[in-house]
């Protein structure tokens, strides 16, 4: 309750999935393509928040094929919706081809994202307060196989640490 008050981009993230699915359902309920591709338009403003989100309305457009309706809907329902949702993301996508001089999806921080809850450091408290990088996580200090910190190699190297932590500790990944 406290947090909602507060200005994070889970605030925002939360009204943009939100709204991305209620569009997406009503759209197919009532059978108005508009709606299913304003509901990726939303989607795709919800990923450029946090880029976690991208599997879930991923996810979502495959439910589109598991409903009650003509292959012709189904097909068109989600292709508006994924058109929308890719050009809504094509200019971040655009901007980081050239500003990075590779072609990354959303953000040069997934990876970092990842590691950071998922390695041997995590405490795993909830006690209700803010979450404080120091004491709550923290990267592989002194690693010569990390280069400088937010970089695509950086990226992908955090990122296999982190599933590597994972699939040596499952339960505890499930668990938390």
């Amino acid at each position: 309750v406290r947090q909602t008050v507060s200005f994070m981009p889970e605030i925002l993230l939360v009204l943009l999935v939100l709204l991305g699915t209620w569009f997406i359902v009503r759209g197919v309920k009532k059978n108005r393509v508009g709606e299913i591709a304003l509901g990726g338009i939303f989607a795709g403003l919800a990923v450029l928040t946090k880029e976690v989100f991208a599997p879930y309305f991923i996810l979502l457009t495959f439910w589109i094929f598991f409903i009650r309706a003509s292959r012709k809907n189904k097909i068109r329902w989600a292709f508006a919706f994924l058109v929308c949702f890719i050009l809504t993301l094509t200019p971040w996508i655009v901007r980081n081809r050239l500003t990075q001089g590779k072609w990354i999806l959303f953000t040069a921080s997934m990876g970092h994202s990842f590691y950071l809850g998922n390695n041997p450091s995590v405490s795993g408290r909830v006690v209700g307060e803010e979450w404080s990088f120091e004491s709550d996580s923290s990267f592989p200090v002194g690693d010569p196989a990390l280069s400088s910190l937010f970089t695509p190699e950086a990226d992908r190297y955090l990122l296999r640490l982190g599933l590597e932590y994972v699939g040596k500790h499952p339960l505890w990944f499930l668990k938390q």
